[in-house]
């Protein structure tokens, strides 16, 4: 895996596991529903881990304030809390991929983080991961450009970095990065099948 010249890789769930990220953040929700509320945070908390395991986090908190009956004027509150959320502890590459980036910069590769998402948030869940012993890793955020799948953030690479036509792959986890991959006509391999055969 060592044979391409540039190396763009999908932050959640690739380099670590988002729901670290979030599992934290509904437990301040609930803790300030419950502090506004007759309801216990651990109420709050059960219901919205067991929805996001079940049907996912698409219109999550809305669905959550619907379920309560709460005050829906709330959810700017919610919303600030899921962006500026402070962990107790710095969060953690998965293994893999902290030995796999620190082999790509030990060779001088060019490496990016590309991620989709609101920026104020994803800038604040990167401030919390331990990238101790990772320097020269470019973080591109899609939403300030066009979002996954559009080609256009990996353009943006490519032209700001003077890496035009570059040997480059995209690793990811979704359809969304295998698309955006093969938008940009670069290589693409999701994250589980990058191990395989180890």
């Amino acid at each position: 895996m060592l044979n391409y010249d540039c190396y763009i890789f999908d932050l959640d769930n690739t380099l670590y596991d988002e729901n670290v990220y979030l599992f934290s953040v509904y437990r301040e929700i609930s803790e300030f529903i419950s502090s506004r509320y007759e309801f216990e945070s651990e109420v709050v908390e059960n219901y919205l881990i067991n929805e996001f395991n079940e049907r996912g986090r698409h219109k999550l908190l809305s669905k959550m304030i619907t379920h309560f009956e709460i005050n829906d004027a709330l959810l700017s509150n919610l919303l600030l809390i899921m962006r500026t959320h402070v962990m107790s502890a710095p969060m953690l590459l998965f293994p893999k991929m902290r030995s796999f980036l620190l082999q790509l910069i030990t060779c001088k590769k060019k490496t990016f983080v590309l991620t989709n998402g609101n920026v104020q948030q994803q800038k604040n869940k990167i401030k919390q991961i331990d990238w101790t012993g990772l320097n020269n890793i470019h973080f591109v955020f899609a939403n300030e450009i066009e979002p996954k799948p559009s080609p256009k953030a990996i353009a943006t690479i490519f032209s700001n970095h003077q890496l035009h036509g570059s040997n480059a792959i995209l690793i990811g986890d979704s359809e969304s990065d295998k698309c955006c991959a093969i938008n940009a006509n670069i290589d693409f391999i999701y994250v589980d099948e990058l191990f395989e055969g180890e």
